[in-house]
């Protein structure tokens, strides 16, 4: 099944992902705002709890810490955080889908890096999906006493959703210099 973003023609397929990379970057430092309002309240030992370590706490008894520490304000920014997250998820999916699509179209049609390539850009979306699940289970375990599964489900979720964004970022970064590779010069006619 051809990737959706693959139905652009060029022009339209470079003004969408231009707008997602403004877009991506906006909600990069609108995250970022509300996540300074918790991430820097620490514990007796000085340790800071952000996003990330929420995302892996792992054990209800985590999650509570951070919640004690990060105290109403905190989880309520938190809260926006990962509800805001849900818009960013869209975001930075497609925008990766879409850097990875324009590499693999420079690969020989059918090769194997052509079709890992339209793999990840699917699997950005998995990606965005295993996101969505992981931020239902933030929420829950903001919103009352954390208790199994969710945080464990988080977790899990975080840890493939990382996976995932990080093999589109690899393929990205691997093949960047295929797609502006210097190209052989005609021989000149006298």
């Amino acid at each position: 099944m051809k990737h959706p973003l693959l139905a652009l023609d060029a022009p339209r397929f470079r003004r969408v992902y231009w707008a997602l990379f403004a877009a991506t970057i906006l909600a990069s430092a609108v995250l970022q705002h509300f996540g300074g309002l918790y991430a820097q309240k620490t514990d007796a030992s000085g340790q800071a709890y952000d996003v990330i370590a929420f995302e892996f706490a792992g054990t209800p008894e985590r999650v509570e810490i951070m919640k004690t520490v990060w105290g109403e304000e905190g989880i309520a920014a938190a809260r926006t955080q990962t509800l805001l997250d849900y818009v960013y998820l869209l975001l930075y999916s497609t925008l990766i889908a879409g850097g990875v699509l324009a590499l693999a179209s420079q690969m020989p049609h059918g090769s194997f890096w052509a079709r890992t390539g339209a793999a990840l850009a699917w699997g950005q979306w998995a990606a965005a999906a295993l996101d969505a699940v992981e931020n239902a289970g933030l929420l829950i375990s903001l919103g009352s006493a954390a208790h199994a599964p969710w945080p464990q489900v988080s977790w899990f979720c975080a840890a493939l959703k990382f996976a995932l964004v990080g093999a589109g970022f690899l393929y990205i970064l691997v093949f960047v210099p295929c797609a502006y590779r210097p190209r052989a010069q005609e021989p000149s006619t006298p």
